[in-house]
């Protein structure tokens, strides 16, 4: 990996399915941070959330079609590989203790802040990674600061500082907002509604064609 690229981003989720908010995420992400890279850690069991619908099989496949238009982008499949519940954790300690000079950079929504203290280990994560945490709907980031303080993270005014640090930093950015999440994807299709606008047409291709749904 080229110094360009010692600073790298960390983007968990289910994506059960991948939709647009994540791809307008992921591409906001390499607009204001260009050199770094972006890996995309599927869960494979969510701790805090109910089972997938989707394979983990079903769900990456989607995610290689839906991010295959982006580069300097990476699919772990790591947390598939681990049995019981899939927590970040694990995937940050071991990805630190794999890379230990490469800076990894969590990206959360605002709204998964709202668990976040139910979250394994959640006190150690200061020691392992920065924090990105991205505007979402219905959600202030301003409210998120002092939770962010009591977990052991201070304010990066600018990426530099993330950069700079090797871990134990957050910042905030604003994005255009995408009101799109997997949840509603899911109902519209048990509702034989169309999922035209919220996913990618590959993916839309792929479930029809392959009925992970």
């Amino acid at each position: 990996m080229s110094s360009q690229q010692q600073t790298e981003f960390i983007f968990g989720g289910s994506f059960d399915p991948v939709h647009l908010g994540h791809i307008n995420l992921l591409v906001h992400l390499k607009q204001f941070f260009p050199s770094w890279g972006i890996r995309v850690l599927p869960c494979a069991n969510p701790p805090l959330k109910q089972p997938t619908l989707a394979s983990f099989s079903h769900r990456v496949a989607m995610l290689k079609l839906g991010l295959e238009h982006l580069e300097k982008i990476t699919i772990d499949p790591r947390e598939h590989q681990r049995s019981g519940k899939s927590f970040t954790y694990h995937s940050l300690r071991d990805l630190r203790t794999e890379n230990p000079d490469i800076k990894l950079v969590l990206v959360l929504g605002a709204d998964a802040m709202k668990s976040i203290n139910q979250w394994y280990r959640v006190a150690d994560l200061s020691q392992l990674c920065h924090l990105v945490i991205v505007n979402r709907p219905r959600t202030l980031l301003s409210q998120l600061e002092s939770n962010l303080q009591q977990l052991g993270f201070n304010c990066a005014i600018s990426k530099q500082e993330l950069e700079l640090e090797a871990f134990g930093r957050y910042h905030c950015l604003t994005v255009e907002e995408r009101d799109i999440s997997s949840t509603e994807i899911r109902e519209r299709l048990a509702e034989n509604q169309s999922i035209e606008h919220l996913v990618s047409s590959c993916v839309i291709n792929y479930i029809d064609d392959n009925h992970p749904y």
